[in-house]
């Protein structure tokens, strides 16, 4: 599986995001390119512990449930993630150029062993090797969801 240690991992993201504009079309969901690039950099915040994360009580009590099979069936999967599945609040518009620098600049700095233990969501409690799987997985899905 890619890493984000791997430095070719990093070189292929870094090609297939300079094949995106501001016109590229999603293949399947609500998310226009803008809003992709934001959403993977709020990952990568997230990732880092730069951005915390604060989920209702119900979400922490349902990580606590079922926090484990949330990892197995979706970070350990090989398959794809499912197309057009619901995550977070879709962010407004922000600006193409300005959200792919900020991605660039994360992944030309981007350290897995640097990610955070903290929990996210439904998942429940991280490691940075988990981090460092869950961003791979996200960013195939969403450059693939772009055509590149």
């Amino acid at each position: 599986m890619n890493s984000f240690n791997e430095i070719q991992t990093k070189e292929g993201y870094l090609q297939r995001l300079n094949l995106l504009t501001p016109a590229s079309q999603a293949r399947w969901g609500k998310m226009n390119v803008q809003q992709m690039l934001n959403h993977l950099n709020e990952l990568f915040l997230t990732a880092t512990g730069q951005k915390a994360v604060k989920d209702s009580v119900g979400v922490k009590m349902l990580s606590i449930v079922v926090g484990g099979v949330f990892k197995k069936r979706i970070i350990h999967s090989k398959k794809p993630f499912p197309k057009g599945i619901g995550n977070a609040p879709l962010p407004a518009a922000a600006d193409f150029e300005t959200e792919k620098g900020l991605l660039v600049g994360s992944l030309l700095n981007c350290k897995p062993s640097q990610f955070t233990k903290k929990s996210l969501s439904v998942f429940g409690k991280m490691s940075p090797e988990l981090w460092d799987k869950f961003l791979v997985r996200q960013f195939e899905h969403h450059l693939s969801q772009f055509g590149v």
